[in-house]
């Protein structure tokens, strides 16, 4: 019971500096569903040094450290940073701990083994620790509580969000359909080992997502016209996110790589009499 103890008192210390609040002199920081974290609005209203309040608009778009968005937030000071987020039931342990950072002196937590020390659980059989995505029962409610008072959330009864948008793809279901179902349920488990790689830090995750994309390629090479254009897209998309990591990273071998996938997805385009296939070799081009 001695993780229950501490995590009770670094609750309760949150919650005093959160019912103290009087101030209304702040810095507030803007997100603006900005993916790298390098155009964020600052507006600086006072100039009390650490007796300044600090909120953080959108506060989920700062939760990995190396960021430039998450670094401009924690070169500030203030006294009191108030953390808004839209989203929190869609963040990993590992991301809630990013944004708990934010919190004045780096927040109550040294790093990510030291939030897990204190809210792990021993697994039913007793051998180990469950993962911090497998916090559940009547444990969960440390974790959420812990949430409730760090983060400002609005409820979901509030939200005002577009609807969703569905892009219908038309296939040959007389001689492509297994092949259109199977390349999507590959795709499908490689993004699920993917979020697992991210979430654990599982390199052998990564490798299974790697594994299931090339047989997805395999089959989508095995077709035909049809079969052309799903993979360019395919390329593309995997080009954009190797784009997104080296912007994000500043990783020379990500940006390499998106120039390799881009290039080959020309390839693929230059063959005639793929129309689609033109079409996008000059979004290509474009880039």
């Amino acid at each position: 019971m001695r993780h229950e103890a501490g995590f009770a008192e670094i609750v309760a210390v949150w919650e005093n500096v959160i019912q103290g609040l009087k101030r209304v002199e702040a810095t507030f920081v803007h997100g603006e569903s900005n993916r790298d974290g390098d155009d964020g609005d600052d507006e600086d209203k006072g100039d009390d040094g650490d007796d300044e309040d600090e909120w953080e608009d959108e506060s989920h778009l700062a939760k990995r450290e190396t960021t430039l968005l998450n670094q401009a937030i924690r070169s500030l000071k203030y006294g009191v940073a108030l953390l808004l987020t839209g989203t929190p039931i869609f963040n990993t342990w590992r991301d809630l701990a990013g944004q708990f950072m934010l919190l004045p002196g780096g927040g109550p937590f040294n790093d990510l083994s030291h939030l897990t020390e204190l809210i792990r659980v021993k697994k039913p059989n007793g051998n180990g620790y469950a993962p911090l995505g497998g916090v559940g029962g009547q444990h969960r409610a440390l974790p959420n509580h812990l949430l409730a008072s760090l983060v400002i959330a609005r409820p979901k009864s509030q939200l005002r969000l577009q609807p969703v948008v569905t892009h219908v793809v038309d296939v040959n279901f007389n001689s492509e359909r297994a092949s259109a179902v199977r390349i999507e349920l590959l795709v499908k488990k490689a993004r699920d080992a993917l979020f697992k790689s991210r979430e654990e830090a599982n390199g052998d995750s990564y490798k299974i997502a790697i594994g299931h994309l090339r047989r997805a390629q395999v089959d989508i090479d095995s077709n035909n016209e049809r079969a052309s254009a799903i993979k360019i897209e395919f390329l593309v998309e995997k080009a954009r996110d190797a784009l997104f990591k080296s912007r994000e990273e500043a990783n020379g071998d990500s940006y390499k790589i998106a120039i390799a996938l881009l290039r080959r997805a020309r390839v693929e385009a230059a063959n005639p009499p793929l129309h689609r296939a033109s079409e996008i070799g000059r979004e290509i081009s474009r880039r």
